[in-house]
Order: structure tokens, then C-alpha cells, then sequence
């Protein structure tokens, strides 16, 4: 029962009070693939992506085939600017392309891919952008993805809209979404010389 007490303290936005919940379902069972990917999205969320990522590779020696193990990974991996991101985005997709979060994995892993020069092509990128808007465009994460994608195609106005408007209802965001908003709307300020309104 810690699990699901967890679990809906996270999704009511409580991730502290989630995290308690899980290390103790840990610790009645530390073979739990389940209760690992929810510590780590848990430290994920807290911006703890260092700790996040050491929780995924610990889970993944419990379970390499755990879905959410390999969505958390590619996460915390693209997020620290890793290329290994890639391999666990496209696990994740194997085991669950019908979760938005796994196509969120690898569009960000692609992004990473695509800042080192590999072969990935913008155009993978967008697909996978347009598949998680598709299966949950009202989420945040989504949202900010959207944002994501409409500077990269070079409409920083409707970003900036888009941006604004996530960071106008603070109930729904993550400790590391709202970091994550406000500093990609701070950055297209910045270039479309709105210096005024970033430096808020």
C-alpha cells in the first residue's frame, strides 16, 4: 500500500511526502523494479537528477526489461547531456510505445543526440514531439515540450505564449518543469531582444 499512497501523493504534486512512501515500500522490498522507478522519478522531479539516475541503474541490475526504469534513465541521462540517453529511450519505446512518457524520453534523448552531431535528424525529433503532445498535450511536461518544438521550428512567438501560460498555473508543475519553463522562456526572450521581461 506505500506504492499506491505514493503514488497518489505524486500525482497530486506532493513529491516529498511520495518520496517517504517509496523509500519505505524500498524498504519492505528492494527487489521491486516498480518502487525503484518511482524513487527516481520521484528525485527527478526534485531536480535530485544525479540521485535519480544512480536509482535507475541500480533498478535496472533488478530489471533491465522495467519500462519506467528505462524512461527515467533516458531522462536523467538526456538531461545531464549524455548520448547513452538514446539507447534507453529506445528501450523504452520497445517495451511501451503507447506511453507518452517513453516517446517524452526519446525525443528528448534525440534532442541531446542531435546537439552532439550524430545522425539524428530534426524531423525524428518533431515525430516524437508530435506523438507525446498527442497522447497527453495537456500535461505540462507536454506542453513544455510543444514549447520545445515551436522554437526549434522557429515560431518563438507562439513558444513564448505557450511557456507563459504553463508557468500561469504553478499547481500542475514539477520542481524541474518549472525550472526547465522558465528557463527556456528566459532564453527566447532573450532572443527576440525582450530583455526587460527575461530578467524577471
Amino acid at each position: 500500500t506505500y506504492i499506491f499512497e505514493g503514488l497518489e501523493l505524486f500525482w497530486q504534486g506532493d513529491i516529498q511526502k511520495a518520496l517517504t512512501f517509496f523509500e519505505k515500500a524500498y524498504k519492505l522490498d528492494s527487489k521491486d523494479a516498480s518502487t525503484y522507478a518511482n524513487l527516481a522519478a520521484c528525485y527527478y522531479a526534485l531536480r535530485d537528477v544525479e540521485k535519480a539516475r544512480e536509482i535507475c541503474m541500480d533498478g535496472l541490475k533488478v530489471n533491465p526489461a522495467h519500462l519506467g526504469l528505462n524512461v527515467w534513465a533516458a531522462r536523467t541521462l538526456a538531461y545531464q547531456r549524455n548520448a547513452q540517453a538514446l539507447y534507453f529511450a529506445e528501450c523504452a519505446i520497445e517495451l511501451g510505445g503507447d506511453w507518452w512518457l517513453a516517446h517524452l524520453a526519446m525525443a528528448e534523448a534525440c534532442v541531446i543526440a542531435e546537439e552532439m552531431d550524430t545522425d539524428i535528424g530534426l524531423s525524428i525529433i518533431r515525430r516524437e514531439m508530435e506523438v507525446v503532445v498527442a497522447l497527453a498535450g495537456d500535461h505540462a511536461e507536454a506542453l513544455l515540450l510543444q514549447a520545445q518544438s515551436l522554437s526549434l521550428s522557429d515560431q518563438p512567438q507562439e513558444a513564448i505564449e505557450l511557456l507563459k501560460n504553463i508557468l500561469g498555473n504553478p499547481a500542475l508543475l514539477y520542481p524541474i518543469t518549472k525550472y526547465e519553463t522558465r528557463r527556456l522562456l528566459a532564453q527566447l526572450l532573450l532572443s527576440e531582444n525582450h530583455l526587460e521581461e527575461a530578467l524577471k
